[in-house]
């Protein structure tokens, strides 16, 4: 295929608590599971996620495309599909409610001086070979060990509280997906593009700050067919004993099949008929 288009997408379904907190938390790092599998030239990857621990326990689904610069997740909440698509060149992220039929459209220039403010090698992000490897559909994977350490300011929490995020990821350096899948997040991540919520981006930076750079590391090593992400709190007190209560967790999504399948434009714009609002 001398054309490629790049193409992915991955169900993964879950439970959710009540916690607005504990909601975010869950979006994004199953937004981050979902986007360290492959991308390739109209490929379809399916595979099982299951969460452990705290308020949310499940296996289920979600979806995530990759064509060209543009990306869209679909997550089921609680019976409900939110979207969210990312459009490099157009520098927009938008995410879609179909229940509501709404979309907040959020132009990324305005998030860019906030990005570039924050230190990269301040942000306590870790990735290095564990020395482990394993098979996993059919591809010969690398075991690497990642640790994102953030601190989680947020209105109502105490100072001194972050957020560990650690686990193992298993690594293809070969797979036919590995030039497109590093074109991908180099061009986002060199465009200011992060992968958090947009309120969250702007009121915690190193948190996106930390993600984009972890993306970074994962689709220079290759492509990542496993994923177990273990979330808990450190510090804070009382509060961080009752968020690790409450969203304390182990997150692990693993790649199965693979099959070629066409993404169609339309999936990275607006459905017709839906509410738009510039976001803030």
């Amino acid at each position: 295929n001398t054309t490629p288009t790049r193409s992915t997408r991955l169900r993964v379904v879950n439970r959710q608590g009540d916690s607005t907190t504990m909601r975010n938390i869950i979006r994004f790092t199953a937004l981050t599971l979902a986007i360290s599998l492959p991308a390739s030239a109209d490929v379809t990857l399916t595979g099982s996620s299951s969460v452990k621990g705290g308020l949310l326990s499940g296996e289920g689904a979600a979806t995530t495309y990759i064509k060209g610069t543009k990306m869209r997740t679909d997550q089921v909440v609680r019976g409900d599909m939110m979207s969210t698509i990312f459009d490099v060149a157009g520098q927009k992220m938008i995410t879609v409610n179909h229940k509501k039929k709404e979309a907040e459209v959020f132009e990324m220039a305005s998030f860019q001086k906030v990005m570039t403010g924050i230190d990269e090698t301040a942000v306590g992000v870790k990735f290095a070979p564990n020395g482990e490897s394993k098979t996993i559909a059919g591809e010969k994977c690398d075991g690497y060990t990642m640790t994102i350490t953030i601190p989680f300011k947020q209105e109502g929490m105490p100072e001194g509280l972050s957020m560990l995020m650690t686990g193992p990821v298993f690594i293809s350096k070969t797979s036919p997906a590995k030039d497109e899948y590093a074109a991908f997040y180099a061009k986002a991540i060199e465009n200011g593009f992060f992968f958090t919520a947009p309120a969250q981006a702007k009121a915690q930076p190193s948190m996106a700050k930390g993600f984009a750079t972890l993306y970074r590391e994962i689709a220079r090593a290759g492509v990542a067919y496993e994923t177990t992400v273990q979330i808990k709190f450190e510090g804070g007190g009382m509060m961080g004993s009752m968020m690790n209560k409450m969203a304390g967790m182990s997150m692990t999504t693993t790649f199965n099949t693979v099959s070629s399948d066409t993404i169609a434009d339309a999936q990275f714009e607006v459905p017709a008929g839906y509410k738009v609002k510039q976001g803030k």
